[in-house]
C-alpha cells in the first residue's frame, strides 16, 4: 500500500513539473510577462516624470540628491546660454544643445541610448531632464551593454519606436503628455529565469523517473526488463534532444552551440549537461537494482562499460578543449566563465560514473586475471586513441593506478582505508589536471602557430580589392571635396565622417589614421624631433620599405614597417579651387597597439573576436634577420643568424624564461613568446580540480548511499568528531585570511594607483608646461595642436590624456573617439568642476564609469608660467584594470595551492591526531570489553599524566573498587545463602527433635515399675538420646543464631573494659589469659555494638583454647594499641596453628578445624568487625600458634 502511495506521489508530481514547463513554454505566459515588466516600468517612468514635473525651483543638491537615488534620471541646468549645472558627463553635449530648441516633453535618440527629455523654465534657468530608457550604444563588448536601467527589472529584451510597429508592441505612455513610445520583443528568443531552466532539468530527470516507475510497477524485476528500461531511458533523451523538449530549454544559450558542440550527438553546453546526467541516472539505477546477475556476466558487463566510460573521459576532454570557445586555463580566474567550471564538472562527474562502476565491479573482490585484463584494455584504449588524440598517457596511468590500488585494497594485500577517499581524489585529479594542461600547451601551440602565419604574411587581399571601388567613390565625393581647405579645422568630424562611410565593416580589423596634405605643407616628426614636407616624408616611406603598387587606379602600398603599418593608400584629389590634397591613410593591424589607452572599450564584440589578441604574447618580426618590429615584454635580438633560421624555420624553444615559437617564410621570421608556465601555476589546475572533485565526491556520496537523509547524517564518531573539527577550523581560518587578504590587495592596489596616477599627472603636467607655459589662454587655432602633443604624451605615458577649459568643457583630449561615440560628452564631472574651481583643490581623484567600466581618473589645475590657471588636466586612468585582475588571480593560484597542501595535509594529520588522542580510548573500551565480575582485571598502564592519564587513573582506581565490591558481593551472597540454609537446617532439626525428647521422657515414666536391671538400661538408653538430642538442638539453635543476626547498635564502647571482662569469663577453664594495654590509656573507644564486641572476644578466646592440644596449658595474650587513628587488637594463642591450604578458608561459615563445633564463630566475628568499619586478618605458624588481628576507626 505504501509502494503504490509513492507511486502515485511521483506520478503527481511529475505531471504537476510538466504542466508547470508547457505553461511556461506558452506564448500566453511570455505575454504575461511582458506586461508586466512593461506595466512596472511604465510606473516607474511615469514617477520620475511627475517628479520633474512638479519641481518649482532648482536647486543642486535636491537634483543631486534625486539622481543619486534614480541613477537613470540626470539635470542639466542652463544661465544665460551656458551651463551651469549637470549630473552626469555621459549624455552627449551636442544632443542635448539639439534637444533645447524641441518640444517640453519628448522622447529621443541620442547617441548612446534613448532618453524622455523634460524642459522646464524655473528662476530664469533652463531645467532639462533626462530619463534613460535604454542605452544604445554604437557597438557593443564587455563594457558597453545595451540594457535597460536595472531600476526596470526587465528580464526579456526589447527594442524601441516611436511609431507602432505592425509586430507585437506594448505601448509605454507618459502621463502628463501624449508622447507615448513602443517597446517590441526582439525576438531573439525568450529569456527564461534560472529557475525556470533548472525546473526543466528536473522535468526532464522525473521523466526518466516515470519510465523507471512504470517498469518497476508493471513488469518483473528480471535482467531483460532492466535493459529494456534503460534502453527506454536512452529513447527518451534522444527523442528530447532532437525534438526540443522542454523547449524553454533550448532557448537558452546554454543549450545552443555558442559555447561547446561536436556533433548532432552532442550539439550544445547543455544537451552534455542532460547526457552526463542521463548516464549517472542509469548507473544509480544500476547500483541499487535487485536483480541478481551472476558474477561471470556482470563482470564483463561492467568491464565493458567502464572501458567506454574511461574513453568517453578522454575524448570528451579533448573536445572541450579543442571544440569549445570556453578557456581552461586555471591560472587566470579571470579568464574563467562560469561555463568553463560548469563544463569541467560535467567532465569530473562521468569521471565520478567510472569510479561507482568501477567500485561496484570490484566490490566482491577481482581476481588476478580479471585485473590484468583490465589492464590490457587500458593500454589497448590508449594505443587506439593515441593514434587521434595526443597527451592522453597520464590519463591512462591514473587509471591504471587507481584500479591497482583498489585491487590491492579489496584483496587485503594493502590497508588504507582511512585514506582510501583521500587517495582516490588526489589519483583522478592528477589524471586529469595533466591532461588538461598538456592539451591546452597544445592548442596553445596551434594557436601559436596559426599566429605565426597570419603575422608573418600580412597582406590583405580582400582590403586591396575593397580599396579599389572605395578609392573611386572617394575622389567623386562632393561633401569631402567641399570640407577639404578647411580640413584641419574640422579634422575630427572629417576622420569620422571617412571612417563610417567608408571604412566600417571589414574594415574594422584595422586601426586607421588619415593626413591631409598640400603642396609644400610640413609635418612634425616626432622620433627625429623636426619638420619635414608632408609629401615627401610619405612618398619617402612608401619608395623605402613598399613592396609593391597596386595600380595607378589604387594607389594602396603594402608597407608593413617598423611602426606596425601594414598599408599605405595616397588618394589625390582637386577641391573645389582644383588646388590638390593628397589624403594619405596608414592602416594598422589592430594587434599593434600605438598607444597604451582602453582600446577594447571602442571596439565591438565582432571586431574584438577579427583582432589578434596578444595578450601576454611577446612578439618580434625580422627581416632578412634583423628586427623591424616587436611587441611586449621580451627583449628580443636585434639581428638573428639567418643559418638558423634557415635551419630552424619552424619550431619552439626555450630561452630566458619565456618559450618561442620561432616560424620563418622567404625573407621574414616571426618569433611569438609565452613566458614559461611555473611549477606552482601547473599545480593550481590539479588544486582546482582536486577541490571540484572532492566537492562531487561528496555530492555524489550522497547520492549513491542507499537510504541516505541529511537527518541520519551526524558526528558521531569521535575520530570524525576530532577530523571534522580540525578541517573545518582551518578552512575557516584560510577562508578568512584569503578574504582579508583579497581586501588588502584591492586596497592597496586602489592606494597605488592613486599614487601612480598622481605621480604620472604631475609628469604629464610638466611637459603641457613646455608647451603652454608661455600662453595666457587657450584659443581654437590651439585645440588641434594641443590634440596632437596630447596623442604624444599618451604614447610616452601609456594613458590617455584630456584637457578641459576653466568652463568645464573639453578642450583637448588623445582619445578623442570616447567623445566622437558619445561615450562621454563634453563636461567633466560636475562634482569634480565644483572640487576645482569652487572649493579651489590642488588635485582631485575619484572614480568614474563608462558602460560597466569603472576607472580612476585624475583632474589637476594647469598653471602657466605666470601661475595663471588655464585649464583643467586629466588621466583617465582605466588602461590598468587588467594588472589588478593579473595580481589578485596570482593570489588566488598561490592561495589555492597552499589551500590544497594544506588541506591535504590536515586531512592526514587530522586522521592521525584523532587516531591518536582515541587510542586511550579505544584501549579502555577494548578493555572494559573485557571486564569480569568475580575475577580479576587487567589494569591500564599509561604514562603521562595528562587528562587520559587522570581518565585512565580514575578507570584503574573504578576496577579495584569493582573487584572489592565483587568481593563483598560474593560474601555477602555466600553468606546470605548460609544463612538461609542455616534457618532451614535450624528449622529441619527442630521439628523431630521436640516430640523426641517428649516421647523418651514419656517412655521413662512408663518405666518406674519395672524392674531395676531393665529400668536401668531402659533409662541409660533413654539419658544418652536425651543427651543426642540437647547436642542436635544446641547445633540448631547456632544455626538459628547465625541465621539471624541481630542489627548492630553502634555505640562508643571501651575495648580494653571488654576484652578484660570477657578474660574473666574464662579462667575455670585453666587457660592462662591476659591483656596486654599498649595504648598509655586507661580507657579506648570505638564506636561498635557492645553485645557484638563481647561475642567478638568470647569467639576468638574460646577458639585460641580449643585450638591447644590436649594437656597443655593454654597461654592467650590480648594486645591492645593504637595506630594513627585506628584502635589495633591482638589476639595470640599458642595453639597447633593454621595448616596454608586451610588458611584461605577459615572465615567461611561451616569451616572449621575442631572437632566439635560448626565453624560459624570466625564468619560471625568477621561479619560482626566489618560491620563496625573495621578489618580482620590473621598470621598463623602451624605447631607454634595463631594470632588474629582487628583494626577498628576510633
Amino acid at each position: 500500500m505504501l509502494q503504490k502511495k509513492k507511486y502515485v506521489f511521483l506520478g503527481v508530481i511529475t505531471l504537476v513539473v510538466w504542466l508547470f514547463i508547457f505553461l511556461l513554454s506558452s506564448n500566453g505566459y511570455k505575454k504575461w510577462v511582458y506586461e508586466q515588466e512593461i506595466h512596472k516600468a511604465e510606473k516607474i517612468i511615469n514617477q520620475q516624470v511627475e517628479y520633474i514635473s512638479r519641481l518649482n525651483q532648482v536647486d543642486f543638491k535636491t537634483l543631486k540628491s534625486y539622481h543619486n537615488q534614480n541613477n537613470n534620471v540626470n539635470f542639466f541646468v542652463k544661465e544665460k546660454e551656458k551651463f551651469v549645472f549637470w549630473t552626469s558627463n555621459n549624455i552627449p553635449v551636442d544632443s542635448v544643445a539639439t534637444i533645447i530648441s524641441g518640444s517640453s516633453v519628448q522622447t529621443v535618440q541620442l547617441r548612446n541610448g534613448w532618453y524622455i527629455v523634460i524642459q522646464r523654465e524655473l528662476e530664469g534657468k533652463l531645467l532639462v531632464g533626462f530619463i534613460l530608457i535604454k542605452n544604445i550604444y554604437p557597438y557593443q563588448n564587455p563594457h558597453l551593454q545595451n540594457k535597460f536601467p536595472e531600476k526596470f527589472g526587465f528580464s526579456q529584451s526589447y527594442t524601441i519606436s516611436l511609431d507602432k510597429p505592425e509586430a507585437e508592441a506594448y505601448p509605454v505612455r507618459l502621463s502628463i503628455s501624449d508622447n507615448v513610445f513602443y517597446l517590441i520583443p526582439d525576438g531573439n528568443g525568450f529569456n527564461y529565469p534560472a529557475w525556470a531552466i533548472l525546473l526543466g532539468i528536473v522535468g526532464v530527470l522525473l521523466a526518466f523517473l516515470a519510465v523507471h516507475q512504470f517498469f518497476e510497477l508493471i513488469f518483473p524485476k528480471t535482467i531483460v526488463y532492466f535493459f529494456i528500461e534503460i534502453i527506454l531511458i536512452l529513447l527518451v533523451r534522444l527523442w528530447f534532444q532532437f525534438a526540443h523538449i522542454p523547449s524553454l530549454l533550448y532557448q537558452h544559450e546554454l543549450f545552443s552551440p555558442k559555447y561547446f558542440a561536436v556533433s548532432q550527438w552532442l550539439p550544445s553546453l547543455g544537451d552534455l549537461m542532460l547526457t552526463v546526467l542521463t548516464i549517472l541516472f542509469i548507473v544509480r539505477l544500476s547500483v541499487h537494482t535487485t536483480i541478481k546477475i551472476s558474477t561471470l556476466p556482470r563482470n564483463i558487463i561492467l568491464l565493458i562499460l567502464k572501458q567506454i566510460i574511461a574513453a568517453g573521459i578522454i575524448i570528451l576532454t579533448y573536445h572541450l578543449i579543442y571544440n569549445s570557445t570556453l578557456h581552461f586555463n586555471l591560472n587566470d580566474m579571470y579568464e574563467l566563465s562560469w561555463y568553463s567550471i560548469f563544463a569541467l564538472s560535467c567532465l569530473l562527474i562521468l569521471m565520478g560514473v567510472y569510479f561507482v562502476i568501477v567500485t561496484g565491479w570490484a566490490k566482491k573482490g577481482i581476481s588476478p586475471y580479471l585485473f590484468l585484463l583490465s589492464i590490457a584494455l587500458h593500454l589497448l584504449s590508449f594505443l587506439i586513441i593515441s593514434f587521434y588524440i595526443q597527451n592522453t598517457i597520464y590519463y591512462f596511468i591514473a587509471l591504471i593506478i587507481f584500479e591497482a590500488l583498489l585491487y590491492f585494497y579489496r584483496s587485503g594485500k594493502i590497508n588504507v582505508s582511512a585514506y582510501f577517499p583521500l587517495i582516490t581524489v588526489m589519483i583522478f585529479a592528477f589524471g586529469i589536471s595533466i591532461t588538461i594542461v598538456k592539451m591546452s600547451e597544445t592548442e596553445e601551440h596551434d594557436e601559436r602557430k596559426f599566429l605565426a602565419e597570419k603575422l608573418i604574411n600580412d597582406k590583405d587581399p580582400i582590403a586591396e580589392y575593397l580599396f579599389i571601388d572605395i578609392e573611386k567613390k572617394i575622389k567623386t565625393d562632393k561633401h569631402l571635396i567641399a570640407r577639404l581647405p578647411n580640413y584641419w579645422e574640422n579634422k575630427e568630424q572629417v576622420d569620422e565622417y571617412l571612417l563610417k562611410k567608408y571604412f566600417n565593416g571589414y574594415w574594422s580589423k584595422y586601426d586607421i589614421t588619415f593626413v591631409e596634405c598640400q603642396a609644400g605643407d610640413s609635418i612634425f616628426i616626432e622620433g627625429e624631433n623636426k619638420e619635414v614636407l608632408c609629401e615627401s616624408f610619405f612618398k619617402s616611406r612608401i619608395e623605402k620599405s613598399a613592396d609593391y603598387y597596386l595600380s595607378a587606379s589604387a594607389p594602396i602600398y603594402f608597407v608593413n614597417d617598423e611602426n606596425g603599418v601594414i598599408y599605405i593608400a595616397d588618394v589625390v584629389l582637386p577641391d573645389e579651387n582644383n588646388i590638390a590634397h593628397h589624403i594619405y591613410i596608414e592602416f594598422y593591424y589592430k594587434y599593434f597597439p600605438k598607444t597604451e589607452g582602453y582600446p577594447e572599450l571602442l571596439l565591438s564584440e565582432k571586431q574584438l573576436k577579427q583582432i589578434v589578441k596578444m595578450g601576454n604574447y611577446s612578439y618580434a618580426k625580422y627581416k632578412n634577420g634583423v628586427l623591424i618590429n616587436k611587441l611586449g615584454e621580451f627583449d628580443y635580438y636585434t639581428q638573428l643568424d639567418t643559418n638558423y633560421i634557415n635551419a630552424h624555420n619552424s619550431t619552439f624553444y626555450n630561452e630566458d624564461g619565456y618559450n618561442h615559437y620561432l616560424y620563418s617564410s622567404g625573407k621574414n621570421t616571426v618569433i611569438i613568446s609565452l613566458p614559461i608556465v611555473s611549477m606552482i601555476e601547473k599545480m593550481s589546475v590539479f588544486s582546482y580540480v582536486f577541490i571540484l572533485i572532492g566537492i562531487l565526491f561528496i555530492l555524489g556520496y550522497f547520492i549513491f548511499l542507499p537510504g541516505f537523509s541529511f537527518q541520519s547524517f551526524t558526528l558521531q564518531s569521535f575520530n570524525t568528531k576530532i577530523q571534522f573539527f580540525v578541517i573545518a577550523n582551518i578552512f575557516i581560518a584560510f577562508t578568512l585570511i584569503a578574504i582579508g587578504t583579497v581586501y588588502y590587495i584591492r586596497y592597496q592596489y586602489t592606494e597605488k594607483n592613486i599614487t601612480n596616477i598622481s605621480e604620472k599627472i604631475k609628469s604629464v603636467m610638466v611637459e603641457v608646461e613646455h608647451k603652454l607655459g608661455e600662453t595666457d589662454s587657450l584659443t581654437a587655432g590651439q585645440k588641434e595642436l594641443m590634440n596632437y602633443y596630447l596623442v604624444k604624451f599618451s604614447n610616452v605615458f601609456y594613458t590617455d590624456i584630456n584637457l578641459y577649459k576653466l568652463d568645464g568643457k573639453l578642450f583637448a583630449t588623445s582619445r578623442p573617439e570616447v567623445f566622437l561615440n558619445g561615450l562621454l560628452n563634453e563636461f567633466m564631472p560636475y562634482e569634480v568642476y565644483e572640487a576645482l574651481t569652487v572649493k579651489h583643490k590642488s588635485e582631485y581623484i575619484h572614480q568614474e564609469s563608462i558602460g560597466n567600466l569603472k576607472y580612476l581618473s585624475a583632474y589637476v589645475p594647469f598653471r602657466n608660467y605666470k601661475n595663471k590657471v588655464l585649464a583643467y588636466l586629466n588621466l583617465p586612468y582605466f588602461a590598468k584594470q587588467h594588472a589588478l585582475e593579473e595580481e589578485l588571480a596570482n593570489f588566488y593560484v598561490a592561495l589555492i595551492n597552499i589551500y590544497v597542501l594544506v588541506f591535504v595535509l590536515s586531512i592526514i594529520l587530522a586522521v592521525i591526531f584523532a587516531n591518536y588522542l582515541s587510542a586511550p580510548l579505544r584501549l579502555i573500551k577494548s578493555t572494559i570489553s573485557k571486564l569480569q565480575i568475580g575475577k580479576t582485571n587487567e589494569l591500564i598502564e599509561w604514562q603521562t599524566n595528562d587528562e587520559i592519564g587522570e581518565l585512565i587513573k580514575e578507570y584503574n582506581k573504578k576496577v579495584i573498587e569493582l573487584e572489592k565490591s565483587a568481593r563483598l558481593l560474593a560474601k555477602s551472597e555466600r553468606e546470605s545463602a548460609w544463612r538461609e540454609m542455616a534457618k532451614q537446617v535450624a528449622h529441619e532439626i527442630k521439628n523431630p527433635l521436640t516430640p523426641m525428647k517428649l516421647s523418651i521422657q514419656h517412655l521413662q515414666r512408663i518405666t518406674t515399675g519395672i524392674d531395676g536391671n531393665l529400668k536401668d538400661k531402659i533409662n541409660k538408653t533413654a539419658n544418652v538420646l536425651i543427651e543426642q538430642i540437647d547436642t542436635l538442638a544446641t547445633i540448631a539453635n547456632e544455626f538459628s543464631n547465625f541465621a539471624k543476626l541481630p542489627e548492630p547498635h553502634l555505640e562508643k564502647v571501651d575495648v580494653i573494659k571488654i576484652a578484660r571482662d570477657c578474660s574473666l569469663l574464662f579462667e575455670e577453664q585453666k587457660a592462662k589469659i591476659s591483656v596486654v594495654n599498649k595504648s598509655g590509656k586507661n580507657e579506648l573507644f570505638i564506636r561498635a555494638d557492645k553485645d557484638q564486641m563481647i561475642r567478638i572476644f568470647n569467639n576468638l578466646i574460646k577458639n585460641a583454647i580449643q585450638s591447644v592440644k590436649p594437656g597443655e596449658m593454654p597461654v592467650i595474650e590480648i594486645e591492645i594499641s593504637e595506630q594513627n587513628n585506628d584502635v589495633l587488637i591482638a589476639v595470640k594463642d599458642n595453639g597447633e596453628g593454621i595448616s596454608a591450604d586451610r588458611q584461605s578458608k577459615i572465615f567461611e561459615p561451616n569451616f572449621t578445624t575442631k572437632t566439635g563445633g560448626m565453624g560459624l564463630g570466625l564468619a560471625m566475628v568477621k561479619n560482626f568487625v566489618e560491620t563496625f568499619n573495621g578489618k580482620i586478618w590473621f598470621t598463623s605458624t602451624v605447631g607454634k600458634g595463631t594470632t588474629f588481628y582487628m583494626s577498628f576507626p576510633k
